[in-house]
């Protein structure tokens, strides 16, 4: 007869099958959890930098504070005549960021591309 624990069952439901040892079933999920963080840690750095990007030359200010100096007084970056792109704080323009970050990391390093 075999011991039927917790472990088994969650075993069972994340990988689909309890027919490992338990030390190969724990290690796969050590891995699948760690893959997990590191997507969603990979997924969040990607929206922070597209909302940077986003508000920074849509706006010029990071999290309210100007960066490019005062739109009103005329001085910093608009005193030599940078005006601010509102184009940049409409949603399609997430898409547009995200495909150049796509475009410059995949010609950056060619492995990332996919062949058919």
């Amino acid at each position: 007869s075999h011991n039927c624990t917790y472990v088994d069952i969650i075993m069972y439901i994340v990988l689909g099958c309890n027919n490992e040892s338990e030390e190969e079933s724990f290690s796969e999920v050590k891995r699948l959890v760690l893959n997990t963080i590191c997507t969603a840690n990979g997924y969040s750095g990607l929206l922070i930098l597209v909302a940077i990007f986003r508000e920074l030359f849509g706006s010029g200010t990071l999290l309210g504070f100007p960066i490019f100096g005062d739109y009103i007084a005329g001085n910093g970056l608009y005193s030599i005549g940078y005006m601010n792109n509102n184009l940049m704080i409409l949603p399609p323009m997430a898409l547009i960021i995200v495909g150049v970050i796509i475009w410059v990391q995949r010609s950056r390093n060619k492995g990332l591309i996919e062949e058919h």
